[in-house]
């Protein structure tokens, strides 16, 4: 129910203060109408947007899940490195991605993640669309990728895809962390557009609801496996 209400939240602050430079007098005094899961308004103008100025919203205790938006503030790291950032191989072994864009502004960042990953024992696979309703893989992209020699990690489906995907867990079960919603691995994804990312983790969930966070878990990794028969690599 908390994570609906974020939601809800987030559009009723947007609804009053986007359109305007300095936000309309009801966005300045914090009158927002009815909120539901927030004390006070999340929104904060920086780089003329509106931004969120918390990185993560945690939903009830026992369902192990959270939301972010975007446009993040520059302050933070996005959403994807934080948890890339935060996986011991040791444990969680198994990392698969579904993205439909990665754009040159954030590619150098993420190659150098996945070898760091790789360099730490995980077995790291990345899915990419290469063509779709745009370009999606330029060719400084695809040559970052074959000179990282990361081909056999970082492919590009057989077909388009518009998949936003990430799977972090253990290889031998679906005890783990499923990422999905609006964002791509692009600057505009995550400090301009109104995007969202949930995160769903099996170990922060009460037993009950890690049992459906481990379903899901496997229902997407399937998804993966499936959209990874055919790729190739990208050009």
């Amino acid at each position: 129910m908390q994570l609906y209400n974020f939601v809800v939240d987030r559009y009723n602050q947007m609804k009053v203060c986007s359109g305007s430079t300095k936000g309309s007098s009801a966005c300045r005094a914090g009158r927002f109408g009815t909120m539901t899961a927030t004390a006070t308004h999340t929104l904060s103008k920086k780089r003329s947007i509106w931004v969120d100025k918390f990185f993560r919203h945690f939903t009830d205790a026992d369902r192990g899940t959270s939301i972010s938006f975007s446009p993040q503030p520059e302050t933070v790291l996005d959403y994807y490195v934080e948890q890339f950032n935060d996986v011991d191989c040791k444990v969680d072994s198994r990392i698969r991605v579904a993205m439909y864009r990665l754009t040159d502004t954030r590619a150098v960042r993420f190659i150098d993640t996945v070898k760091a990953l790789k360099k730490q024992g995980c077995d790291v696979r990345v899915l990419l669309s290469q063509s779709g309703g745009a370009t999606t893989i330029s060719p400084k992209v695809a040559k970052l990728i074959k000179r990282s020699g990361l081909t056999p990690q970082i492919n590009c489906t057989k077909i388009p895809i518009h998949t936003k995907m990430i799977l972090i867990g253990p290889a031998t079960n679906n005890g783990g962390r499923i990422m999905f919603g609006t964002a791509n691995m692009s600057t505009s994804g995550l400090r301009y557009s109104e995007e969202h990312v949930v995160t769903m983790d099996s170990r922060r969930a009460t037993p009950e609801f890690a049992t459906d966070i481990r379903q899901a878990y496997g229902v997407y990794q399937a998804g993966w496996n499936e959209l990874n028969q055919g790729s190739r690599t990208c050009h």
